[in-house]
């Protein structure tokens, strides 16, 4: 796989913060409950 200059550079970049599958999939999940902690609170303002 070869990729210009600030794609390689972007590339190792997230691969050195996410380096495992794992911590990928945990990020993932916490990223969907944030998303959906957020649409509560907006539901909430709305009809609250």
């Amino acid at each position: 796989m070869f990729f210009g200059g600030t794609n390689s550079l972007t590339y190792a970049t997230i691969t050195s913060f996410s380096p495992t599958n794992a911590e990928k999939v945990v990020g993932y999940q916490y990223n969907q409950l944030w998303q959906s902690f957020k649409l509560c609170q907006s539901v909430a303002r709305k009809f609250g």
